[in-house]
Parts: structure tokens; C-alpha cells; sequence
């Protein structure tokens, strides 16, 4: 091709046809620039393709950091909804030996931060990429380590470090709260009284409900949702077979069942434990906390069922209703590792609202 275009160059050349050469010199560096700006867009293409297979590879591993997130986040929040009866006990003066034994000494002695899962984070900010999903995926996360999450925990823990210290200078029931369960028939007198009667431990544990219920707690809840939006997101652009539908349409399923028979693997359930189960865009959220186990999931539709969104697990509803067409009840089978678990459960006729 070369040998081509230098004969016709030296035969214009040699004819004395400067006009023509000129014209095909200007041609030729037309053609040079096509060729050129084609092979620059061949490789663009596939640097995109490189990357978004790259993108597509990181999207998977945040899916997992999300899940193993929402399932800390979730254990935290129902861990402080628990404790909140007793906090309000005590702010309305209701004090009795019984909040001994439902933790009253341990309510400001939390002392455990959440580790964020930030691997798949950090892959896309090492991409730079600046779609608008990756870049809300990074903000979620700045956010909760700079300035939700990880600083109010951070708050919890030193003044949990600071309250034990004064256990331990002032106190001389310190061994004693410290190698036991503190309860109302194991406890000396000394010990009682003061977190039953002193106004010094009222004082503290009404400021610590301020700060835990008014600012960490709505953190949690917020950062919750956020995190479920991301996930759901993400699942949609990444499993091909993902179906998309709408929280009215999976109002159906939601309400309170009361778990009446149990086949296979219990999961650490009981009969007369109670599920609790929410429809959002996409995905039902199952729970079911109990004394011993907290059961939390979460399953979006493919191919006419239900699947846990790490893919571990299957979750089928055989509905059942009365005459008027009401839900009552269902049978929900959990299907993982090739072994089938079902759980018989009766719809209660209202919402159950867990500690």
C-alpha cells in the first residue's frame, strides 16, 4: 500500500502536475487522520470495555461488603431498640430491681464499633470513575466512616471508657460489676443502690438516651436505607435476571406471622417466634428476632420466587387465604446448600413492634 501511493506521488511529481499533487497530498493526510483518529477510537472502545468489565467485577464485591454492612448495621440498631424501654424507665423515674435484670447496669458500656466492609469502595475510587452511582456509592461511605457511623460510635465507646474509669476510682463494688452479670438477686447493697437510686447514673444514662436515640439511632436508619438503595442498584445492573417490581406489589406479603410448625433446620428459631416481614422496591426484608438468634435477610424476585440477596438461599411463600381473600398465613421454605427448611407460620392480625 505504501509502494502504491509513493508511485502515484513520483508519477505526479515527474508530470509536473502540481495542482493534482497537491490535491492528493491532501488527501493522503485526510486518509493518515481517519486512519489515525479510527485507531485511537478502537482503542477508547477498548479501554471503556476494560473498564466497565473492571466496574462490573467491583459492583460484585460491594454487593457483598453492603449485605455483610446492613447485616451489622441491623444487629446494632435492633441491639440499642432493645435497650430503649430501659432508658425510658429511668427518665420516668419507673425504677425497679426488675431493670437489673433487663441491663440497667450496662446500658452506657457499649464499647463495639461497626468495621465497615470498604474493599469494593476503594477499587472504585482507585478507578476514578464519575458516574453518578459511583460516585453516591463513595459519598455513602465517606459519610458513615467521616461523619455518621464510626464518629458516633467513637462518641459511645469513650464515654463508656470514661464512665468504667469512674467505676473503677470511686467505687469499691468495681470487681464485683466487673466479673459478673449484675442482677437484682446477685448483687451487694452498694452495688444496687447506686444504679437504682443515684442521681449521678440517672443523669448519665439520661444523657446518653439523648445522644444514642436522637443522633446515633436515626443514623443507623438513615444509613440503613441508603445502603439498601445501593445494593438494590447494583443488583439490578448486575443479575441479568433480576426482575424489577415495585413495593406495592409485594405489599402482600408484609405483616407479622407467628411461626406454628418448623421442618429442617430451624436457623435458631422456635415455634410461636414471630417474622416480620417488609415490602420496598424489589426485595422483601425478613426478620426475625428471638432471645438466642436474630434472623435478618433480604430476598428480591427471580424466576418466580424469591432469592436471598447473596445467593445462598431461596425463599418460596405458598399463600393461603380465607374467604374474603385475606392472607392469613404461608408456608416459607428456605432452600440453601441443597437442603430444604419449612417454616408454617399464621399471619397475626396486628404488626408486632420487636424490643
Amino acid at each position: 500500500m505504501i509502494k502504491f501511493f509513493r508511485h502515484i506521488r513520483k508519477d505526479l511529481m515527474g508530470t509536473n502536475k502540481t495542482g493534482k499533487y497537491f490535491k492528493y497530498a491532501i488527501g493522503e493526510t485526510v486518509l493518515v487522520v481517519i486512519g489515525i483518529l479510527i485507531a485511537l477510537s478502537i482503542n477508547n472502545w477498548n479501554q471503556v470495555r476494560i473498564q466497565n468489565n473492571e466496574i462490573l467485577k467491583i459492583h460484585q464485591r460491594i454487593i457483598l461488603d453492603v449485605n455483610n454492612d446492613l447485616q451489622d448495621l441491623s444487629n446494632r440498631l435492633v441491639l440499642w431498640k432493645g435497650k430503649e424501654p430501659v432508658f425510658l424507665k429511668v427518665i420516668n423515674d419507673s425504677i425497679s430491681d426488675d431493670l437489673l435484670d433487663q441491663g440497667l447496669s450496662r446500658l452506657l458500656t457499649d464499647r463495639q464499633l461497626t468495621n465497615l466492609n470498604t474493599t469494593g469502595v476503594k477499587q472504585l475510587k482507585a478507578l476514578n470513575v464519575k458516574d453518578q452511582l459511583s460516585l453516591r456509592i463513595i459519598e455513602t461511605y465517606d459519610f458513615m466512616e467521616n461523619i455518621s457511623i464510626t464518629i458516633h460510635e467513637k462518641k459511645i465507646i469513650d464515654e463508656s471508657i470514661a464512665l468504667i474509669s469512674i467505676f473503677r476510682d470511686k467505687y469499691e463494688w468495681f470487681p464485683e460489676y466487673m466479673t459478673k452479670t449484675i442482677t437484682k438477686d446477685n448483687s451487694s447493697k452498694e452495688l444496687r443502690d447506686y444504679f437504682l437510686k443515684s442521681m449521678e447514673y440517672r443523669n448519665r444514662v439520661i444523657n446518653g438516651h439523648w445522644r444514642i436515640y436522637n443522633n446515633y439511632v436515626p443514623s443507623l436508619e438513615f444509613n440503613i436505607a441508603q445502603l439498601e438503595e445501593i445494593r438494590n442498584e447494583l443488583q439490578i445492573i448486575s443479575d441479568k435476571d433480576f426482575i424489577v417490581i415495585s413495593k406495592k406489589d409485594l405489599e402482600r406479603y408484609e405483616g407479622s406471622f407467628k411461626i406454628t410448625k418448623m421442618e429442617g433446620n430451624k436457623f435458631g428459631l422456635e415455634i410461636d417466634n414471630i417474622y416480620e416481614i417488609k415490602a420496598h422496591d424489589n426485595f422483601l426484608r425478613v426478620t426475625s428476632p428471638s432471645d438466642t438468634y436474630y434472623y435478618d435477610d433480604y430476598f428480591y424476585t427471580k424466576d418466580n420466587a424469591f432469592y436471598s440477596i447473596d445467593g445462598n438461599g431461596r425463599l418460596n411463600f405458598n399463600i393461603e387465604s380465607d374467604a374474603s381473600q385475606k392472607t392469613y398465613n404461608f408456608k416459607m421454605l428456605i432452600e440453601g446448600n441443597n437442603k430444604k427448611n419449612y417454616h408454617y407460620a399464621t399471619k397475626l392480625n396486628k404488626e408486632v413492634k420487636f424490643k
